[in-house]
């Protein structure tokens, strides 16, 4: 829940989607327990995962997929969408469903773990057992999927890690 606590970066760019979409309707993509849509305002939490919504603190929490947004065309101010990512194949499909749902002066920013393409595996998290993959996306094959997708890129910065971590950070406005 206070993942942000220590991430002045993170939180930065969140206040400033937060100002940009003041009075729409702002999503928080693959929301997990909803700690970045609660920073930034979020009203609506998609996921995948069942068990995550009943965590994520939104009044409309949405089980779906990135790939078949359950939403109306043009009808989203902000997405914030915070690692989500790392768990498709292609990124080609998802964002055009981004574009899809984002008002045509809509705000859509994304963040990634930043590499070389490799795809990470684990099977114990915190001392419990896991089985998930995640993929590590560089930066270039990102943008060019956003351009496909039909996006003008504003702003995209590699945030070097913080303790802990294992990857440089990508956040793409």
């Amino acid at each position: 829940v206070d993942e942000l606590a220590g991430k002045p970066f993170d939180r930065a760019l969140l206040d400033a989607v937060a100002a940009r979409c003041a009075g729409g309707v702002v999503a928080d993509l693959g929301c997990g327990p909803g700690q970045v849509g609660r920073y930034v305002g979020a009203t609506v939490g998609l996921d995948l995962s069942r068990p995550m919504l009943r965590h994520a603190p939104f009044p409309l929490r949405v089980q779906g997929d990135l790939r078949a947004l359950p939403f109306a065309p043009g009808s989203l101010a902000g997405i914030v969408a915070f690692y989500c990512y790392i768990h498709l194949e292609s990124l080609d499909v998802a964002f055009a469903e981004a574009r899809r749902v984002l008002g045509d002066r809509g705000v859509f920013v994304v963040s990634f773990h930043e590499g070389d393409g490799s795809v990470l595996h684990r099977d114990e998290w915190y001392g419990k057992p896991i089985d998930i993959s995640v993929k590590i996306w560089p930066k270039s094959e990102v943008d060019a999927a956003l351009g496909r997708a039909g996006f003008t890129i504003e702003s995209s910065v590699v945030r070097e890690v913080y303790d802990g971590e294992l990857f440089p950070r990508l956040y793409v406005t």
